[in-house]
């Protein structure tokens, strides 16, 4: 019986995985996770800081640096914007897979950005996100008024 559970578990696991890659309008990185989050302030837009998380990933023998726009996690706190959003910092973990769907760039280093929600709108660049065992880390509308259309 317990053969049968971790079977199951393991192809559950691999097709939240396999979703990610096919839900991807946009640049699709996988990869492990080997630089923990750091954070970088932003500019101000409305009274609410657009700060960053970033992490590096290892995807295929390349490093890429990966900018995680802190507006867009469902903890970011705009009166505590001088840290890392403790859903980042607890889920994205040295040695753990991430999935990114965003917009690839190579000026300067290689990396990857817009791993967030478009809020909806298609022109606006990729409905993006950051995936760690299936659950979405970047899907908060709540600052998309920010953005309007």
């Amino acid at each position: 019986m317990k053969k049968i559970i971790l079977i199951i578990l393991a192809t559950a696991s691999s097709l939240a995985f396999a979703d990610g890659a096919a839900s991807c309008n946009g640049d699709y990185l996988e990869g492990i996770i080997d630089v923990a989050p750091y954070f970088k302030s932003g500019a101000s837009q409305q009274g609410v800081e657009l700060s960053h998380t970033h992490i590096q990933v290892n995807s295929g023998g390349n490093e890429y640096d990966v900018a995680i726009d802190n507006v867009f996690t469902n903890d970011y706190d705009q009166t505590n914007g001088s840290s890392v959003p403790s859903s980042l910092a607890q889920s994205l973990q040295v040695g753990q897979t991430v999935q990114l769907c965003g917009e690839l760039y190579t000026s300067g280093d290689l990396g990857i950005h817009w791993v967030h929600t478009n809020c909806g709108v298609s022109s606006s660049g990729p409905n993006g996100y950051v995936l760690v065992n299936g659950q979405n880390l970047t899907n908060n509308q709540e600052y998309c008024y920010l953005w309007p259309s």
